[in-house]
């Protein structure tokens, strides 16, 4: 059974691998060090919708 938290990782996987392909300034930023951290901090979202809060710290 999937849950909340896989369909996190999917979309949060999609938006790294857009960001570190085509974001401009994209050389500036140590991608591994934020994938950990936002996946640590995901780690705690209790659903999809709240878990939409992270992806605003990266915009």
């Amino acid at each position: 059974m999937k849950t909340s938290q896989d369909s996190i990782k999917v979309f949060y996987d999609k938006i790294f691998k857009s960001l570190e392909i085509a974001y401009v300034h994209k050389g500036n930023y140590d991608w591994k060090k934020l994938k950990v951290e936002t996946f640590k901090n995901l780690a705690t979202a209790k659903d999809f919708k709240s878990s939409l809060k992270e992806a605003e710290v990266l915009a």
